[in-house]
């Protein structure tokens, strides 16, 4: 809080009092009226006396940081003072607004001689207080500033030094009265004003007291910054390179949090909206109402009523490596005071995304008759085998795993008899988890198979078997969710007929239909494996 360029006008014309002394008295900044041509405490009035001005001011009474002007009503200045320079501390003048007259008539002489003299005061002064915020100015990043305002009337507008101890003064009461600090705003009823301010501005916050001429004051300002932490981590930092790292699928909880709480700050009327960056879900539930993962799978999605919650928590699936994305973090936030005032208040930082970098290179057989079954496979090596390569940041490795989940998008297994056909189809709906999940089929080097085939059943001439599926890749973090990394599009169809000699190949073929990155989640509704044959067999 700054006082600047306080200046205090002193106007004083026609006679003084009878000693030679305006009335008033000392203070802060003592003024004492001299009068050339007079003795001390009497008076020469026969040709008036020449009034002039001293000033004097008590160390005591000083107070570092603040500049000092003081002018006569002529508008001549004497010293000013920042702090550190002049011959004297920086000095604190008497906080105050002044528009005030007064007079006094008096008589002077004997019963055969009187004469009447007039003494008169006009007083004009102000003092501005401006308060610098202090700082670097960022932009969009505010703080919440609680300026506390205290104003009280002087009675006797003859008082010169009216911030001394002592003097007849009235409080004020906010409200009741209307008290407005500057350019900021009018005090609430419990004599505080709330506002929102950025770094490095000033503003006038002077006191106005509606229909007062005279009138002392003061302002006491404190500064609360709002901060946004990520698992308690600053989302604000300076240094860009320090601000937190996580790594997909991990839980992070923003929070905003502040280096002093707020005075007669009402909490529950207390209103949050999160924005964030990037990729990211907050929520999820089952996929079929009444029924538990892993029969279907968890539906997640972002519920926009837990942004509105202060903390809040989510996990991201979007990232990237070997440098993470760089994502915004916004909270906007509106408060309510006991007074019934309230502050908008926005601040933004930003936080850094890990995702591991992936690949699935898939690899293929045939299709061949395989003992009793149609199967996608050869004898001695799988029909379809996911190889894969997997990079996670080394900040991050300890405690995390890849998974796998496959869903089945359409199947068909079907027998004919000559005259009719009978189909095995799954009884819940689509689409199919092919269960366990996670996956579980995998070869010696850890690689996800699998082998679809079609049992041949006896007394039948022909069968015809055919599946498409989505094969995801998920990495789970520590604690966290898993995310999906990539999904591949494959597929197969065979059939074979029944002769006198046996099963024969009839035709087969497979294919990979795509293979790329995904931040979708696989979803299903069902097992695969419950199925019944329609028309029974």
């Amino acid at each position: 809080m700054k006082q600047q360029d306080s200046t205090n006008f002193h106007t004083w014309r026609a006679d003084t009092d009878l000693g030679g002394n305006p009335p008033g008295g000392h203070g802060v900044s003592r003024l004492i009226v001299t009068n050339a041509g007079c003795r001390p405490g009497y008076g020469d009035y026969s040709g008036g006396c020449e009034g002039q001005t001293t000033y004097t001011w008590p160390r005591s009474l000083t107070k570092e940081g603040y500049k000092v002007t003081l002018c006569t009503g002529t508008g001549d200045c004497i010293e000013s003072y920042e702090p550190g320079e002049g011959p004297t501390p920086p000095l604190r003048v008497c906080r105050r607004h002044c528009e005030a007259s007064a007079a006094i008539n008096y008589a002077w002489g004997n019963e055969e001689d009187w004469e009447i003299w007039r003494s008169e005061l006009e007083q004009s002064a102000q003092t501005v207080l401006k308060l610098r915020t202090g700082g670097k100015r960022v932009p969009g990043r505010q703080n919440l500033w609680v300026l506390t305002g205290v104003a009280a009337e002087v009675l006797n507008d003859w008082e010169g030094s009216p911030c001394r101890p002592g003097v007849d003064k009235r409080g004020i009461d906010p409200a009741r009265e209307t008290v407005i600090l500057g350019e900021l705003g009018r005090l609430g009823g419990d004599g505080r004003l709330y506002v929102a301010l950025p770094d490095g501005v000033e503003k006038d916050v002077t006191p106005l007291v509606t229909g007062l001429d005279h009138y002392t004051f003061d302002v006491y300002p404190t500064k609360h910054r709002l901060r946004i932490t990520a698992n308690w981590l600053d989302c604000q930092n300076d240094a860009f390179f320090l601000r937190p790292e996580f790594i997909v699928g991990q839980h992070v909880t923003f929070r905003g949090v502040w280096d002093k709480t707020p005075p007669a700050l009402v909490e529950y009327l207390t209103t949050q909206k999160w924005t964030f960056g990037g990729n990211f879900y907050n929520d999820g539930t089952n996929e079929v109402p009444g029924v538990s993962f892993p029969t279907c799978s968890v539906h997640y999605f972002r519920d926009e009523n837990m942004l509105r919650n202060d903390p809040t928590t989510a996990w991201w699936v979007s990232g990237s490596h070997p440098f993470p994305s760089a994502y915004h973090v916004t909270l906007d936030k509106g408060l309510t005071f006991a007074n019934g005032q309230q502050v908008a208040l926005n601040e933004s930082g930003s936080f850094q995304m890990y995702r591991p970098q992936a690949t699935i290179s898939p690899w293929t057989t045939s299709v061949n008759i395989i003992g009793d079954y149609l199967r996608f496979a050869e004898p001695l090596r799988n029909g379809t085998t996911f190889s894969n390569t997997v990079s996670v940041p080394s900040t991050f490795l300890a405690g995390s795993t890849i998974k796998w989940a496959q869903v089945v998008t359409s199947t068909l297994t079907r027998v004919e008899d000559g005259t009719t056909h009978h189909d095995h189809v799954p009884i819940g709906p689509a689409l199919w988890g092919d269960l366990p999940t996670p996956y579980e089929a995998h070869d010696f080097y850890g690689n996800p198979v699998d082998s679809p085939g079609r049992y041949l059943l006896p007394g039948y001439n022909r069968i015809v078997g055919s599946g498409t599926y989505q094969m995801w890749m998920m990495f789970e973090p520590t604690y966290g969710v898993w995310v999906p990394l990539r999904i591949v599009e494959w597929s197969w169809s065979g059939s074979a007929t029944n002769s006198p000699a046996g099963w024969g190949l009839e035709s087969g073929t497979n294919s990979v239909n795509s293979n790329t990155e995904t931040e979708s989640y696989p979803l299903w509704r069902s097992d695969v494996r419950i199925r019944e044959w329609r028309p029974p067999l």
